[in-house]
């Protein structure tokens, strides 16, 4: 009898900044010592190496490091964790490599460096085109920079990058945010990211504008930048495939779909969350004893978020799928689970589609374009 394999993508937190950015949530240090961030990579690969004992039978499809800043890692350490996965686990012919990139700390020789390694795919956190605004945000690079990594990526006939990019910044009006979309549209990216700032409450922004030292654009302009968004970016070719991610065709973030699934992913790397077979998990976000347990050979300590009831693993589906603007497909769903959705969540369904927040055709449910900034006001009736 031949067992499938279960396919399941890969996260690398890189939880290092040279700065950290006064919005950002994210766990990260403010440290960029070689160093330690060796030492980190090492233990990283510790982390991987254990996993393979105790996992069998998957495939890896997609590889992501992310952060903090990962592009502050050395193309060494980029390859010695991309090699062990290799010898760790299968991994697909065709997987998607993705490392987010600081446009302040990668330069030709380190992109080629990557490439070299196996990289396929940079995800580049520009967030604006403007330095006053990145100057709001905290970021360390410049607008200037942005454009000398676009041109590296265009002279070394890389298609394969993302744009991050921020509306609702303080003090941001829907002309300049039209601006900074003009100028994403203009690198010619292969996929652009458009988020709303929204700020945790232990932030630095947060506690700003909490004692009203910076102003919040209001829910209106908001709202109104994210129309706007829509209609720029389909009408230049992107496709508008989830609430607030845009590609060209054939350029989905693979890694990103298999979260919006509620597939199988593993995190490696101090603070990053695991989903296996219903049961998320964290390891627990402390570099020094990331660091000095992996090494040491001991195991990394672990807090298990969830271990999840049939109940919640289809609340948890409906709530990621309707994030995609395809939605879910009700009949697939009701076999997955040997449930009927429309009998467990019809008045909900029934009462959003009344809104306009939800339209339901050919077995598909999805958000209305009215649904897509409202979506929390949606998804909030699936919570199990």
């Amino acid at each position: 009898m031949v067992i499938e394999a279960k396919p399941v993508g890969v996260y690398i937190h890189i939880p290092f900044c040279k700065n950290k950015c006064i919005y950002c949530d994210f766990y990260s240090v403010n440290n960029s010592d070689e160093h330690l961030l060796n030492d980190y990579c090492q233990a990283v690969i510790c982390e991987i190496r254990a996993a393979s004992e105790q996992l069998h039978n998957i495939l890896v499809t997609t590889i992501f490091f992310g952060g903090g800043t990962p592009s502050l890692l050395n193309s060494r350490n980029i390859k010695g964790i991309l090699d062990t996965i290799k010898d760790s686990f299968p991994v697909l012919p065709t997987a998607e490599i993705t490392v987010e990139a600081n446009p302040a700390t990668i330069d030709a020789p380190k992109m080629d460096q990557y490439l070299e390694a196996g990289v396929n795919r940079f995800s580049v956190g520009a967030q604006s085109f403007s330095d006053q605004e990145l100057s709001v945000l905290g970021r360390i690079h410049k607008a200037d920079d942005i454009l000398r990594i676009v041109e590296l990526f265009h002279k070394k006939k890389i298609k394969n990058f993302n744009l991050d990019l921020i509306y609702g910044i303080p003090g941001q009006s829907i002309k300049r945010w039209e601006a900074n979309l003009t100028k994403a549209i203009d690198c010619i990216p292969a996929h652009i990211s458009a988020y709303l700032l929204q700020l945790g409450s232990e932030t630095v922004m947060a506690r700003m504008a909490a004692q009203n030292i910076i102003e919040l654009c209001d829910e209106n302009t908001e709202a109104e930048m994210y129309e706007r968004t829509i209609d720029l970016l389909s009408g230049c070719g992107f496709r508008h495939y989830e609430l607030s991610n845009f590609s060209r065709p054939e350029f989905k973030c693979q890694h990103n779909l298999i979260y919006w699934r509620g597939e199988n992913y593993l995190g490696f790397g101090a603070g990053a969350v695991s989903y296996i077979d219903n049961r998320r998990f964290i390891n627990q976000p402390d570099l020094v004893d990331y660091i000095k347990n992996l090494t040491s050979g001991k195991k990394q300590a672990v807090e298990e978020l969830e271990n999840m009831t049939m109940k919640e693993q289809v609340s948890d589906t409906i709530i990621l799928g309707l994030r995609l603007c395809e939605g879910i497909n009700i009949n697939e769903l009701n076999q997955r689970y040997s449930i009927n959705i429309e009998k467990e969540y019809g008045k909900a369904i029934d009462n959003n589609i009344q809104k306009g927040l939800l339209n339901y055709k050919n077995g598909q449910l999805f958000l209305t374009r009215r649904g897509y900034f409202l979506s929390n006001e949606v998804l909030c009736h699936f919570i199990a």
